[in-house]
């Protein structure tokens, strides 16, 4: 009986998708049930793709996520002074696995544009969610957006989820 509930539950995932609520719901429900509830069913898409970076070089810190086919985004200034020569300096985690330094190797960098890309240790970064790369010509005035990241991040602190419209293009 056990077996045909998950079959039909990750058949669900298979239609819907990982990050499904409906999914993950019933995932979490089943892990439950089972005695070994996993609770990152419950948190979002976003809690679990998004990653707090400390740069112990200049003593900065942002957000980074991963984009499908991209790698590990975030800000230059996040990453300012680190190369392929110093990466390791970077402190890459989830806010709810603080103890869990990931890696990623530096890649790209530029002040201008303000983007920092790293490609993630393949171990590191197994069965994390990605973001997917959007099309923006379709956006348009009035859109709502949602905005994710980790403002003045300390231990204990939580990601940071804003919705807003967009204004001008």
């Amino acid at each position: 009986f056990e077996c045909v509930v998950k079959g039909r539950i990750n058949y669900i995932q298979m239609v819907l998708g990982r990050s499904n609520e409906v999914y993950r719901k019933l995932a979490y429900r089943l892990t439950e049930v089972m005695g070994i509830p996993n609770i990152d069913f419950k948190k979002s898409h976003e809690e679990l793709a998004t990653f707090v970076i400390d740069n112990l070089i200049e003593s900065a810190q942002g957000t980074g996520f991963i984009l499908d086919q991209i790698g590990l985004i975030t800000n230059h200034h996040v990453a300012e002074g680190i190369d392929s020569t110093n990466d390791s300096c970077l402190e890459i985690y989830r806010y709810f696995e603080r103890d869990r330094k990931r890696k990623a190797h530096f890649t790209y960098s530029n002040r201008a544009k303000d983007i920092a890309i790293f490609k993630p240790n393949i171990q590191d970064f197994e069965k994390i969610p990605t973001f997917k790369i959007g099309d923006d010509s379709k956006l348009k005035r009035g859109d709502i957006v949602k905005v994710v990241g980790f403002p003045g991040h300390a231990p204990g602190g939580e990601l940071f989820m804003s919705t807003g419209n967009i204004v001008s293009k």
